[in-house]
């Protein structure tokens, strides 16, 4: 465990954006923990919503289908609760008492990937999350074990700490494709609490005074995935920003 953390500590100090680090840090985790894939995201502390994803392994265009399972389905291990809890790290197969199938997430979602066993970890620094990751082994690997769940564990703040330094130093990037989903936030007088840059980008962000803004009500626990956006309520299309009901 000592060189590991040693040589994530190491990694962490560089001064590494936010790809380039969790790129770096799940290379050298892969020396001592193995996994067939990977996604690695990172976490508004304030909202707990994933705002970015590196990932290896795992087929393009399968985004929505976690983030239903994410934020409106029940299911174990949950990045929020991990978060919450302080519980940091899960293991699927413990968490469901040794019956994965008892979990949605692996009718939905693993499959995508031909995954049987999954670890699930958030990075915390100071009661605030940075990042989470999830790793999946296919069937015919061994589960994660218990000792692999306190390697990773370990690394839990200096990870959490870099991530958060790569946030403040690193600017936004240049729009490239199609836009990633737009998210806004607002409170009751209809001001702006969190906006990712997609909404930022659109213009989405109101202020009480603004006379055209119009809004959705703020989600409440379990809702975080309603999104709701400052060019009006949200059709089944989507708005300009990608906002979506």
């Amino acid at each position: 465990m000592r060189k590991l953390l040693n040589d994530i500590e190491r990694i962490c100090r560089l001064g590494l954006d936010s790809r380039t680090l969790r790129s770096r840090v799940m290379a050298r985790l892969r020396q001592d923990v193995r996994y067939d894939a990977f996604c690695f995201g990172t976490i508004d502390p304030w909202t707990l919503l994933i705002t970015d994803d590196v990932s290896g392994g795992i087929p393009p265009g399968n985004a929505a289908l976690a983030s239903h399972n994410e934020y409106l389905e029940a299911d174990v291990d949950k990045f929020a609760d991990l978060a919450r809890t302080g519980r940091t790290v899960g293991i699927l197969g413990h968490s469901t008492g040794g019956d994965p199938r008892r979990s949605p997430r692996f009718h939905t979602v693993l499959p995508i990937i031909g995954a049987e066993h999954e670890l699930r970890a958030v990075f915390l620094a100071d009661g605030e999350c940075w990042g989470a990751v999830s790793l999946f082994r296919r069937g015919e690997q061994t589960d994660f074990t218990s000792r692999e769940a306190a390697l990773v564990r370990a690394l839990s703040r200096p990870v959490a700490v870099a991530l958060r330094r790569a946030c403040v130093n690193t600017p936004p990037p240049a729009p490239q494709g199609v836009p990633a989903p737009g998210v806004l936030v607002l409170d009751k007088a209809g001001r702006t609490l969190v906006a990712n840059e997609t909404a930022r980008r659109a213009g989405c962000t109101s202020s009480a005074r603004s006379p055209s803004t119009r809004w959705r009500r703020r989600p409440g626990p379990g809702e975080a995935t309603r999104r709701i956006c400052g060019c009006g309520p949200v059709p089944d299309a989507g708005c300009r920003c990608g906002v979506r009901r």
